[in-house]
């Protein structure tokens, strides 16, 4: 029986909207675990990848079909692409490349991340020919690039991980990856491109291999790398960045900093960290577990006073 009160009626009403809007949604970006989408690009051939993004297309366009105007207005990106006359006209092979640059999976990934996660090197060079572009930044995750979020695959297979470090690679996953990353820089991929925070693909990506690969390859890497003029911890100097990331990592996450401040370091011509940096240095090591990263450290960054590696405050 329904509810006699207004109130009740109208709240009633709004609920029962609730689970269409949502199913309506689905699939139309911004979703987790699209798994055939997800699948074809992690591991299918680019045409198996290409009937994901047909069903897809056909599916979301059924959907917004079925949209009234109020709904619509909630979802405006999606409805000023699906319920353009133009593109609902245009050829299958344009609908997928305007679906390609619209789909957003969890953490902003692309179809183009999950490719790079799965090492799917003929899938990327396909969604490169689809329009997909490596410094294309995700709205709503500040910006973030394929390069910056540097996707792979955890133990098992699933989720696609972001910014993390890898597990250890054999010598073919490396060569896949060193090829990936080739690929990536060559179609204009760029580490100078930054996001709403101000952070680089070489702030960002925490995975050694990768960074190495970059810091090797990039154009405008060691300008990058030797930038000062990031005057806060909101767009830190790179060396400043990972100085403090290394201190507030767990053990396997100073490891990747460390193995990333390996590579930079050789690089930088100004080894002097910044005022804030040295006070975080002298906080940290005044606990007894980070006594070995801060002796580490006192061997690699210039300070201004030495004590902080003892942990004691810096003469004023």
């Amino acid at each position: 029986m329904p509810p006699r009160n207004p109130a009740l009626r109208l709240l009633s009403a709004v609920l029962c909207l609730l689970p269409p809007i949502a199913h309506a949604y689905s699939g139309a970006g911004g979703e987790c675990a699209d798994g055939a989408l997800e699948s074809a690009a992690l591991r299918g051939t680019p045409a198996q990848l290409d009937a994901a993004i047909d069903a897809r297309v056909a599916a979301v366009r059924q959907r917004v079909d079925g949209w009234s105007s109020g709904v619509a207005r909630l979802y405006p990106d999606t409805s000023a692409v699906w319920l353009n006359r133009d593109v609902r006209r245009s050829p299958p092979a344009a609908q997928r490349q305007t679906f390609v640059g619209w789909w957003r999976g969890c953490q902003g990934i692309t179809l183009l991340d999950a490719a790079i996660a799965g090492q799917n090197l003929p899938t990327v060079r396909h969604l490169l020919a689809l329009g997909s572009h490596p410094n294309t930044p995700s709205p709503g995750y500040e910006g973030s690039t394929p390069l910056m979020r540097c996707a792979h695959l955890n133990p098992g297979g699933a989720p696609i991980a972001v910014y993390a470090a890898a597990p250890a690679r054999d010598r073919d996953s490396q060569e896949t990856t060193a090829a990936l990353y080739t690929l990536l820089l060559a179609s204009g991929g760029s580490v100078a491109q930054r996001t709403t925070r101000g952070l680089s693909a070489l702030h960002l990506c925490d995975d050694p291999f990768v960074i190495d690969l970059l810091v090797r390859q990039a154009p405008g890497a060691d300008a990058l790398i030797n930038a000062r003029t990031e005057p806060d911890w909101k767009a830190p100097r790179l060396l400043d960045y990972r100085v403090r990331k290394l201190l507030d990592g767990g053990r396997q996450g100073q490891d990747a900093q460390q193995a990333i401040l390996e590579t930079i370091l050789p690089r930088i011509t100004d080894r002097q960290v910044g005022t804030e940096t040295e006070h975080a240095i002298g906080r940290a090591c005044r606990e007894p577990a980070q006594a070995a990263v801060c002796a580490w450290l006192a061997s690699r960054v210039t300070v201004t006073d030495r004590k902080v590696f003892q942990g004691r405050p810096a003469t004023p």
